[in-house]
């Protein structure tokens, strides 16, 4: 209340998004802005918790997941860095747990997703041995988290730069065999990942020769919106009866389907 007081008093639109866990969002410059109170965990129910506001740093970073998600810059630029986040980041390109993985998973399971996603956004990344340990022997604990999350999750990663070496890591893990019942083999030579997560998606699918009874089922899994699943089923079972080497069958698929999944039609393509 006081932060939004100070906001106010400067002009600048805040709403309170998360006021009983200190979050506010702040409007500037077209821009908005999540600011969050200092904090620590009393007690953890999945995603939420009961907290205590604080002006702790090392109590706040106490309740992160990863090292890397736990450091912090004052206005002067000094770096506070509790867990050698800045070593894991920079150094040794490592995804690590803060403390003891298990503890971290328990508290929230979409932990383990969150640990391949952000494996995925550093090239040659690493991973602390116990860290994917854990998310191993706690794979079955991902059916418990609700589609919203699971949707948010999956299409974070199906979009991800680096997104290869994290689909390795999750069948090395038994993800994919466990939620969406899907076993499939990554070809030696890889193509360039497309920037649609829908598009790589496709390309897993069709990798795996998915039916369309299955590809229904890890729709209802992953929870994609209709327009999605319009993609993906367009992508794997209607397109292929147009040659997309020819003139006239790029002018009837960009009629027939419209411009988003004709360019997401072509970019699959040069995947394969």
């Amino acid at each position: 209340e006081e932060l939004m007081n100070i906001l106010k008093n400067h002009f600048i639109k805040c709403i309170p998004t998360g006021i009983i866990f200190g979050t506010i969002t702040a409007f500037f410059n077209l821009q908005h802005f999540e600011i969050t109170t200092l904090r620590s965990d009393i007690k953890t129910y999945g995603r939420h918790a009961d907290v205590h506001f604080s002006d702790c740093w090392l109590n706040d970073a106490q309740r992160r997941d990863f090292t890397i998600n736990a450091m912090y810059m004052d206005l002067e630029g000094n770096i506070y860095d509790f867990f050698q986040g800045k070593q894991d980041l920079l150094k040794t390109r490592t995804i690590r747990f803060i403390g003891d993985p298990e503890k971290r998973i328990r508290e929230d399971n979409l932990r383990i997703l969150r640990f391949f996603r952000f494996y995925g956004y550093l090239k040659n990344a690493h991973y602390a041995q116990d860290s994917f340990i854990a998310c191993k022997e706690n794979i079955e604990k991902i059916h418990k988290l609700s589609h919203s999350r699971i949707k948010t999750e999956i299409l974070r990663i199906f979009g991800l730069r680096y997104l290869w070496p994290v689909l390795k890591l999750m069948q090395d893990a038994g993800a994919f065999s466990s939620l969406l019942k899907l076993e499939f083999k990554l070809p030696k030579e890889l193509p360039t990942p497309s920037t649609h997560p829908v598009v790589n998606l496709a390309y897993v699918l069709g990798l795996a020769k998915s039916t369309k009874s299955q590809v229904e089922l890890i729709i209802k899994t992953i929870g994609l919106s209709n327009y999605q699943k319009k993609i993906l089923f367009t992508l794997l079972f209607h397109a292929e009866k147009f040659n997309a080497g020819k003139k006239d069958s790029h002018l009837k698929l960009l009629y027939l389907f419209g411009h988003e999944i004709y360019k997401c039609i072509i970019e699959l393509e040069a995947m394969r």
